[in-house]
């Protein structure tokens, strides 16, 4: 899990990717807190406005689905 104070930095390394990358951020309830399409393989997500908790990061590279746990204190 990633310990986040106010961004998420995400980076793909991924360099050949045709049919881009998307990520959606949800709670631990399922609800979806923001939806992002990565710009150059990177993007950032502002998440001071989300309380304190657990959540899923589900990122979409093609059609390979990866998901992360981020913890924000």
């Amino acid at each position: 899990p990633s310990l986040l104070t106010f961004n998420l930095p995400i980076r793909c390394r991924s360099m050949n990717v045709s049919s881009g990358i998307s990520a959606k951020l949800y709670d631990s309830l399922g609800n979806q807190k923001a939806s992002f399409n990565l710009i150059n393989n990177a993007a950032t997500i502002d998440i001071n406005h989300l309380p304190a908790g657990v959540y899923y990061l589900k990122i979409l590279i093609g059609n390979k689905l990866e998901s992360h746990t981020v913890i924000k204190q």
